[in-house]
């Protein structure tokens, strides 16, 4: 049965926003209450209209067991971060693990207002960032010196993006000041630039 659904892979099904309307709804009506990963990635049709149906109505501890939220490629933009940095702001997926939303076009403005609640999910390991036209501004939102520099995160993928030096020195002494003391896996490098090297490999 759906209600005890504990995951919904839906990557790669040609959805719209229509679709999230009919999701949002489950969701927040708690149809889904024993839910622990969203997968919705490759769907570029949900876009940033697709974000509101899907998560606007989430409240404070909505979704309390949810520890992956996938938006991998659905094209939500700055104003689908800004929809999910409400949610996050309101209490909502407080049991949150991982969150990948890469390829969504973010820009510095989308990380700008994810930046805030992300930092305070308590128990956050896992963020995928890659591809996603951020650069020095948007790096430096995200750890910025303050209280609860993501002190869980294991893992953090910023390639592919268009941080410079700036950025670069802004993460280097975030990390120097012993903030996200877990963090093991940092990644900056472009991908397109690794495969390439590896194509053509220095004489």
């Amino acid at each position: 049965l759906l209600r005890d659904s504990t995951e919904l892979d839906w990557d790669d099904k040609n959805l719209t926003a229509a679709h999230m309307e009919t999701l949002g709804m489950l969701l927040v009506t708690n149809g889904l209450p024993r839910l622990e990963r969203i997968e919705l990635s490759d769907n570029q049709k949900i876009g940033a209209g697709g974000m509101p149906s899907l998560i606007e109505g989430l409240g404070r501890l909505a979704l309390p067991s949810i520890e992956d939220f996938d938006v991998m490629a659905c094209n939500i933009g700055n104003a689908g971060a800004a929809t999910l940095a409400a949610a996050l702001s309101r209490g909502a997926m407080p049991s949150l693990h991982t969150l990948d939303l890469g390829g969504n076009k973010l820009g510095d403005q989308g990380l700008i207002a994810l930046a805030a609640p992300v930092r305070k999910l308590p128990v956050l390991a896992q963020l995928w960032l890659y591809d996603n036209q951020i650069g020095d501004e948007g790096v430096a939102a995200l750890v910025a010196p303050g209280e609860g520099v993501l002190p869980k995160l294991h893992g953090l993928e910023l390639d592919d993006n268009k941080l410079t030096d700036q950025g670069c020195a802004a993460l280097a002494s975030t990390l120097s000041s012993g903030a996200m003391p877990e963090l093991k896996m940092l990644e900056l490098l472009s991908r397109y630039r690794e495969r390439d090297d590896a194509s053509n490999p220095a004489s």
